[in-house]
């Protein structure tokens, strides 16, 4: 027999090592059962073959570009931050030829869909660089973008409308930190978006610090899971004693007057009754107190919230807790005690139990960790999704003129 060519002897060769190939596949597969029985049954290999284990995969990066709007550039601030590639706050600057106010409303006016579009999918729009002098120019600004009104009712900070559509914002003393929250999350009916304008500047601090809820619940769940699984399955309830008047000491200080909109008649018994109607249409517990003060009791609200189709994170941590619990102090209240998770049906007293201050403790330290800073310029409109942005402010020197909004999700 003739010895085999060159091209049978390559063929034979590919075989035998593709044969070996299936082999050592073989070996590896049962090597990796093997393995994967050691690392159920061993914790200390748990935790090691946890690390190639398949994760829940996070939210998709941003990928998508922003609409081709020609009178406006889209961009991020160097102090914001980038959340699974999504610039948080997304800024919006004039591209040119943006004049007067009819040009800004009118462009407004244009564009206002895919604005919404954008502030579903990042959560905050930070307005800068627009002509927009005065307190009138943004509350037509706020009319422009196509939000309803929504009225503030039930909030504790003490406020001055000074527009048709703007109020000041927490009027409490400059040295007074307002701690993160989410707008009137802390009663049954909170709004959709809210508004900041810069009207002037602080010379020293003061900022607005922002953040996203849906990151932030996101971190808990890994940090403080005990917690968050107690408080989605309870829900929460929130103490506050309010005043009969207005006490703008207080970062707290709005009255029982004007928190639900009763003129002083004249005749309290009557005054008191209307608040009264108004707590129990709400499903309130309350208590009236020494100096006509009143101690009210929310129903119970849920601190973790689907958010709506378009945004980034299906869930947010919508709430008022580290608000609460950090700065619902002063001489009518104590914050450790302001806010309780739902854990009693309410009767007899009883309405919830504290929360734990070691856990409180991570959460603080998370809301500061994701937490976006920047200093205001005059003429700047912050529109936070009220639904995924909690909001803060920080202590400054005056003078500072921040004024705000409240609108509703549905456009006109």
């Amino acid at each position: 027999r003739s010895p085999p060519s060159s091209a049978a002897l390559h063929a034979r060769l590919w075989t035998a090592q593709a044969l070996q190939r299936t082999m050592l596949c073989a070996l590896h597969l049962l090597t990796g059962l093997l393995v994967t029985g050691v690392a159920l049954a061993s914790p200390h290999a748990q935790l090691l073959f946890s690390s190639v284990m398949p994760k829940e995969a996070p939210p998709a990066a941003y990928e998508e570009t922003p609409p081709s709007i020609p009178e406006v550039h889209f961009g991020s601030i160097a102090e914001g931050r980038s959340i699974d590639g999504k610039p948080f706050p997304l800024v919006v600057t004039p591209a040119g030829g943006m004049q007067s106010l009819r040009d800004v409303t009118m462009f407004l006016e244009k564009h206002r869909r895919e604005l919404d579009r954008l502030l579903t999918q990042h959560g905050a729009l930070l307005f800068r660089g627009f002509p927009l002098p005065s307190a009138t120019d943004f509350s037509a600004f706020v009319e422009a973008l196509g939000y309803e009104d929504f009225p503030y009712v039930g909030g504790a900070a003490v406020r001055t409308r000074v527009a048709p559509r703007v109020f000041t914002s927490n009027e409490s003393p400059p040295s007074e930190v307002i701690p993160f929250h989410h707008e009137l999350a802390q009663t049954p009916n909170s709004p959709g978006k809210i508004l900041f304008f810069c009207g002037t500047a602080p010379p020293q601090g003061g900022e607005t610090p922002i953040l996203h809820s849906g990151e932030l619940l996101r971190v808990l769940r890994q940090q403080v899971p005990a917690l968050i699984q107690n408080l989605e399955e309870h829900g929460v309830r929130y103490v506050r004693v309010m005043p009969e008047h207005d006490d703008a000491s207080s970062a707290l200080g709005r009255s029982w007057r004007s928190a639900f909109l009763i003129p002083d008649s004249g005749r309290p018994r009557r005054d008191r009754k209307a608040a009264e109607r108004h707590l129990k249409a709400k499903g309130y517990a309350f208590e009236w107190l020494a100096n006509n003060d009143l101690r009210t009791i929310t129903p119970v609200l849920h601190p973790v919230r689907s958010l709506p189709d378009g945004a980034h994170f299906k869930q947010a941590f919508f709430n008022q807790i580290v608000a609460a619990y950090t700065g619902w102090t002063d001489a009518r209240n104590t914050g450790e005690k302001a806010v309780l998770i739902a854990t009693s049906d309410g009767k007899r007293g009883k309405h919830g139990t504290v929360l734990p201050r070691c856990d409180m403790q991570k959460v603080e330290k998370a809301h500061r960790d994701l937490q976006v800073v920047f200093a205001w310029q005059k003429g700047d409109v912050l529109v936070l999704d009220n639904r995924q942005c909690m909001h803060a402010r920080n202590s400054f020197v005056p003078p500072r003129r921040i004024l705000a909004s409240l609108a509703s999700d549905s456009l006109q």
